[in-house]
């Protein structure tokens, strides 16, 4: 358990710590048990082991009822029974005592639970009666575990939080995203030639944990993070994490994939690092990313991927977007473009931050950590509280400027900047089920999605994609004549993908 605040929220800068006790114990009046039906196969109880990791880092106390065999997980686990144990280090300090069980059952013949999740290969159900449970992947009891776990926090803060509750039943599926059962598509071994996977935070590592789940797909993998696992925090967030890494993020999720048969390479370095380091432009696998700064993304565009599955989330809304280079659509970068110059996203920063324009362009430019006398301005200008001090010094500068990433954001209604930020985990597991679903369909030779699909996980999925039209500013890099070029000459003219 860390020191300070609970690693379970992030407070605005007008709140002392006290001010979140009220959430931190109406999340833990709240017990969840995860029941799993007798015999279970591997996939439900994988997806029984999804459920409880995504519980046991919000609530503190998570229960498990029932024990079943294990196939390939990220925790190294070989049964259910073990997890609590193995996962111990990641459960947070109690603020208060239970008051309300919810108890989820995985699987139809879990019995007496308030909720139930079953599926598919592909399809996922939560009702308030038992499920069907079956398939040979656990992608589908997956997402249904996630509905469950985003279940669990609006009934813990359903009075502090504006949320849609689930109804009586849910039935959602990850082959085209609609509210209807999944086709049956088999399950045939598949091999990814090349995947290049920029960012291995809480949604890539996700991505690459439940991707080693999956015993009928191999190939070939990079891993490209410049980051270190931070022991006092990351746990909390990390669905795929026991507790016990360290050192570079790359370096455990390229262990997680070779353990599961894959031949993955890490590389500690920074996305246009590795772009710079290969033979020549251009990457011919699908690229995965799930960096999430600006900077990270226009160097993602930077890549010219044949293909790219970019992931964003803010707050508990997350979205998938398949992306091609320079077709008609949207590129890694659209989104992102401001007419801004950098010396008016510098003043920005400096107003979010506390610390001068100068020094924020020697941080982005120069390529420099934030110093003890950073964060020291920052917490000095009321921008950063100071328990998050240890935390971020010798970290970046977008570490610091505040943002909501997969957090439920309670208050704020009467002060905007009197909010407790909650951690929510199941918003990465979701972004990575939505990764390794598109990447299963690439390797089966089935239709991606066309071309995004949101999700708010305070609410329902719509069951629904869009479309988004590339940059009409004609500021993005896609508009540039000479990697046009490039695209042409790598893929040929077809705009059309």
């Amino acid at each position: 358990m860390s020191r300070g605040l609970d690693p379970r929220v992030a407070l605005g800068p007008a709140l002392a710590p006290g001010a979140a006790t009220a959430v931190l114990e109406a999340l833990d009046r709240l017990r969840p048990v995860v029941r799993v039906e007798p015999n279970a196969s591997e996939p439900v109880a994988l997806a029984a082991a999804g459920l409880y990791s995504l519980l046991m880092r919000v609530h503190a106390h998570t229960s498990l009822e029932g024990d079943a065999s294990l196939g390939p997980n990220p925790w190294g686990v070989a049964r259910l029974y073990e997890l609590p144990d193995r996962l111990a280090t990641s459960q947070p300090t109690a603020a208060s005592g239970p008051v309300q069980d919810l108890i989820i059952g995985v699987g139809p013949g879990a019995a007496g639970a308030d909720l139930w999740i079953g599926g598919a290969d592909w399809t996922a159900r939560v009702g308030r009666v038992p499920q069907p449970a079956g398939g040979s992947s656990s992608l589908g009891l997956q997402a249904a575990a996630v509905f469950a776990a985003a279940e669990a926090l609006k009934e813990s803060l359903k009075a502090q939080m504006i949320h849609v509750p689930l109804g009586d039943e849910l039935v959602w599926n990850l082959w085209d995203y609609r509210n209807q059962p999944a086709p049956e598509t088999g399950a045939a071994q598949c091999f990814l030639d090349h995947v290049v996977f920029f960012g291995s935070g809480s949604v890539g590592s996700s991505a690459i944990g439940l991707l080693a789940t999956q015993q009928n797909v191999t190939g070939r993998a990079s891993v490209v993070d410049p980051d270190t696992f931070d022991p006092e925090r990351n746990p909390y967030r990390y669905p795929a994490a026991t507790g016990a890494e360290t050192g570079a993020k790359a370096g455990w999720t390229a262990g997680l994939l070779r353990a599961a048969g894959w031949d993955a390479t890490a590389y500690r370095t920074e996305v246009a690092a590795w772009v710079r380091s290969q033979e020549g432009p251009g990457v011919g696998g699908a690229v995965v990313s799930s960096v999430d700064t600006v900077s990270g993304r226009l160097q993602v565009a930077d890549a010219l991927a044949t293909t790219t599955l970019s992931v964003g989330v803010s707050g508990m809304a997350l979205h998938i977007q398949r992306e091609h280079c320079f077709d008609d659509w949207a590129c890694p970068y659209c989104e992102f473009v401001s007419a801004a110059t950098p010396l008016s996203q510098a003043q920005v920063h400096s107003q979010m931050t506390g610390l001068t324009v100068e020094r924020i362009l020697q941080l982005y430019l120069g390529d420099e950590l934030l110093s003890a006398e950073d964060v020291a301005r920052a917490v000095g200008a009321g921008k950063l509280h100071p328990d998050r001090v240890p935390e971020l010094i010798d970290r970046r500068l977008d570490d610091l400027i505040q943002r909501i990433y997969a957090q439920a954001v309670v208050g704020g209604q009467a002060d905007p900047g009197v909010v407790t930020a909650v951690s929510t985990p199941f918003v990465s597991w979701m972004g990575g089920l939505l990764i390794v679903a598109e990447l299963v369909k690439s390797a089966m030779g089935a239709t991606l999605v066309d071309r995004r699909v949101d999700l708010e996980l305070s609410g329902l999925p719509l069951g629904a994609v869009s479309r988004r039209s590339r940059d009409q500013s004609g500021h993005c890099t896609c508009h540039s004549p000479h990697r046009q070029r490039w695209a042409t000459r790598l893929y040929g003219g077809d705009r059309t993908l």
